[in-house]
């Protein structure tokens, strides 16, 4: 595993943790009004980089928490970024996008895909389109609407992925998984009793708790219960089938 880089200096966490406690909120009122899981809010507070995801994904729980509990959203950025090492103004969009849009240095105004944009409008754009850049992944992860049953409250936010194949898990008892869909980073994926979810994938892998805590189908098909924690689709399919 990949060492997270540490800053000695850092007080990201103490700062974010008190500003949480001066409005007398804890841990499981923030992780029910921003719908992230309690074990990133933790980690955050105690600085477990390791344990929370790098880029737009770690920033976006940051300045839902801010929001939530009316603490300074770009002083918590800043500390994040510096405890994080990550460069500067990373949020922002891309600096490879200069050369797709074909800006001069030290202009007032630059030709974007045949138009005259003015600089502060140009600036605007890529801020609005750094914006839904992370909406879009932040919804990716625990977009409410996903499932086709009503989202418990305990359960942990629901995942959209893009596929050519249907896999529908039904949960016998409460349960959870981790999620690994093509090369996407591995997701934690909570259920509660009889909860069903359905993921379009074209590969996928499953870490199950417990396997026989979840029923299986692919594309309609059911399948019997894994007789390992790990199960990878399509590879693993034809010994899953009746």
């Amino acid at each position: 595993m990949m060492t997270q880089p540490t800053n000695t200096n850092c007080d990201f966490g103490k700062v974010l943790r008190e500003a949480r406690e001066k409005v007398g909120m804890d841990l499981r009122q923030i992780s029910d009004l921003t719908r992230i899981q309690i074990r990133y809010i933790e980690a955050l507070e105690s600085e477990r980089w390791e344990d929370v995801p790098r880029g737009v994904i770690g920033r976006g729980f940051v300045r839902l928490i801010a929001r939530e509990i009316g603490a300074d959203a770009d002083m918590l950025l800043e500390k994040y970024r510096e405890c994080r090492e990550e460069p500067p103004l990373e949020h922002m969009a891309p600096a490879d996008m200069e050369s797709e849009f074909r800006v001069g240095v030290g202009e007032r105004r630059f030709n974007l895909f045949g138009f005259m944009i003015e600089r502060q409008l140009l600036k605007f754009l890529a801020s609005v389109l750094g914006v839904i850049l992370a909406l879009t992944i932040l919804l990716w992860i625990w977009s409410p609407w996903s499932s086709s049953e009503p989202l418990p409250v305990e359960s942990a936010a629901a995942v959209e992925t893009e596929g050519a194949h249907s896999l529908e898990l039904l949960a016998v008892k409460a349960t959870s998984l981790t999620l690994k869909v093509g090369d996407d980073e591995p997701v934690v994926v909570d259920f509660a009793p009889s909860e069903k979810r359905t993921f379009k994938v074209d590969e996928a892998e499953l870490t199950l708790k417990e396997p026989g805590a979840l029923r299986l189908s692919w594309d309609g098909e059911a399948l019997k219960a894994p007789e390992s924690a790990t199960v990878k689709f399509p590879s693993d399919l034809e010994s899953l089938k009746p």
